[in-house]
C-alpha cells in the first residue's frame, strides 16, 4: 500500500419519486445500508478519511415486494462479502474477483428466492459499485445503474448499461437521443437474478482510473438519468460547493422533471490526499491490516 489517504465527501440520497408509493431502491455506503423503515426518504452525509471505500446502489425490478426484498438481498450480501478483515487487505484487482464472486453467488441467490415464492416471482435488481483502494478508483455493474466521474467540469459515464436500447444504440439502429423515449430502455439483458442457464454472472469492470483531487464520482438509478439529462447533471456538479450541495440539486432535479421512478444517488468527491502518518501505519498494522508497500 502507499502511505496517502483520500479525504472523501460522500452524500448519498433515496427518494420514492413522486409516482411510485414504494421506493425499490437500495444503497450501500461503506458498511451502511437502507433497512426497511428507511424506504420513504433516506439521506447520509459524511466525510472522512481512508485509503480504501466502497459503495453501490441496487434497482430492484419485479412489483413492490419483489424489488424491494431483491435490492436489499443486494447490499445486505454485499456487506457481508466486503466487511471481514481478508476483504480490507486485498489489493484492488483481488477485490475486484472478490465482488465478481459476490455478484455469481447473489445472483444465484436472488433466482433462487424468486423461484421458490410465487410473490417474489420475477424479482431481480442492478448493481452499480464504486470501490476505492489507495489512490486508485474502479467502477463494477449489472443492469442500467450508472457509475459517472466528474473530472475538470468533464463528466464521463464509466459504466455500460446492461439494456436492449444501449444495445440497438450499439448497433446503430437507434441513436442514444432517440432511446431516451424508447420502450426498450426499461428491457435489461443483465441483472441480479437472471436464470442460471445463461452461465455465471460477471460485472462489467472499468478502467483502473488514477484518482486526482477533485474528482467526484456518481452513482445512480435509472430514475435520476431518465429525469436529468447527463448535460445537466455536468452542470450541477460543476456549480456546486460540495457533494450536499449536488446531492439536494440531483435529487430536485429529477423530482421536479417528474420523478417518475425512485430516484437514488451516491455522490463521492475526492476532496484532498492526506499524506499518512506512521501512527496512521502504525494503527493500522495493530488493526490487522499488515504493512503497506
Amino acid at each position: 500500500r502507499n502511505w496517502m489517504r483520500c479525504k472523501i465527501e460522500v452524500s448519498a440520497f433515496s427518494n420514492t419519486g413522486n409516482v411510485r408509493s414504494n421506493n425499490e431502491d437500495n444503497l450501500y455506503i461503506n458498511t451502511q445500508f437502507m433497512k426497511p423503515g428507511d424506504k420513504e426518504s433516506f439521506q447520509l452525509s459524511d466525510t472522512i478519511r481512508t485509503n480504501s471505500y466502497i459503495c453501490a446502489v441496487c434497482d430492484g425490478m419485479g412489483g413492490e415486494k419483489g424489488g424491494e426484498t431483491a435490492s436489499f438481498e443486494a447490499v445486505s450480501r454485499l456487506h457481508d462479502a466486503v466487511k471481514n478483515t481478508t476483504f480490507s487487505k486485498m489489493d484492488l484487482q483481488n477485490k475486484i474477483q472478490r465482488v465478481n464472486k459476490y455478484v455469481g453467488e447473489t445472483n444465484r441467490a436472488i433466482h433462487d428466492m424468486a423461484e421458490e415464492s410465487i410473490d417474489l416471482s420475477g424479482m431481480g435488481t442492478t448493481f452499480a459499485c464504486l470501490m476505492i483502494e489507495d489512490s486508485q478508483a474502479v467502477a463494477m455493474n449489472v443492469g442500467d445503474s450508472r457509475v459517472y466521474l466528474h473530472r475538470k467540469e468533464t463528466l464521463k459515464q464509466l459504466t455500460r448499461d446492461h439494456s436492449e436500447s444501449e444495445r440497438l444504440i450499439r448497433l446503430g439502429i437507434i441513436t442514444r437521443e432517440q432511446a431516451r423515449g424508447h420502450k426498450s430502455r426499461f428491457m435489461l439483458n443483465r441483472h441480479l437474478g437472471m436464470a442460471l442457464e445463461e452461465g455465471i454472472l460477471e460485472a462489467d469492470t472499468s478502467e483502473i482510473i488514477q484518482l486526482q483531487e477533485d474528482d467526484t464520482f456518481l452513482i445512480c438509478s435509472d430514475g435520476l438519468t431518465d429525469m436529468v439529462e447527463d448535460k445537466t447533471i455536468e452542470d450541477i456538479l460543476c456549480n456546486c460547493v460540495n457533494a450536499d450541495d449536488a446531492s439536494q440539486k440531483l435529487m430536485n432535479e429529477a423530482l421536479v422533471n417528474g420523478g417518475k421512478d425512485n430516484v437514488s444517488a451516491i455522490i463521492v468527491n475526492i476532496n484532498k490526499f492526506i499524506k499518512r502518518s506512521l501512527m496512521d501505519v502504525f494503527r493500522e498494522v495493530t488493526m490487522g491490516r499488515g504493512l503497506p508497500t
